[in-house]
């Protein structure tokens, strides 16, 4: 009777402790000002999210907002993606497609392939990767626009965030 009642504590104390370290599937990480979802798994489905973020905060800047109101579509080389992340399932062309069509269909830019040189921005992205000391092992996956002018005068960066636990 006594090793079955240890035996049920020892069971509780393991369960409690993987509900700690595991994140519900719609938790919240602060990192500086802002909120970084956490989410169980990784995939394409978070990437296109990420890159439809980024975009979104690209749009909706000053700069290009100012842009807009021209008659004309501003010039723009996109690059394709960098990968520094230890994520190795980072499909960059289909990155890559959803921020060009993003960028194109509103209608604001007009997207030419790297070498083009009659531009008058050029946009890099890259996808990075910290992993945080502690007991969950979490890692937070970033992805980052940077605009410059074709002089290389530095406009804006947009990043978007998600952690996850391996």
């Amino acid at each position: 009777m006594r090793s079955a009642i240890e035996f049920l504590r020892l069971a509780a104390v393991a369960a409690l402790a993987i509900a700690i370290t595991a994140p519900p599937a719609s938790a919240q990480r602060t990192r500086g000002d802002s909120e970084i979802p956490v989410v169980r798994n990784i995939g394409m489905p978070e990437y296109i999210d990420m890159a439809n973020e980024v975009s979104d905060q690209l749009l909706a800047s000053q700069r290009i907002q100012a842009i807009a109101q021209r008659s004309e579509a501003a010039k723009i080389v996109l690059g394709i993606p960098n990968n520094n992340s230890a994520r190795w399932d980072v499909q960059v062309q289909d990155i890559f497609d959803t921020v060009r069509n993003r960028l194109v269909s509103e209608g604001r830019m007009r997207v030419f392939s790297t070498g083009a040189t009659d531009v008058e921005f050029i946009l890099t992205s890259e996808f990075t990767s910290t992993r945080t000391a502690g007991r969950r092992n979490e890692n937070v996956l970033t992805y980052t626009l940077t605009l410059t002018t074709i002089e290389g005068e530095f406009i804006g960066a947009y990043s978007s965030h998600r952690a996850f636990v391996q």
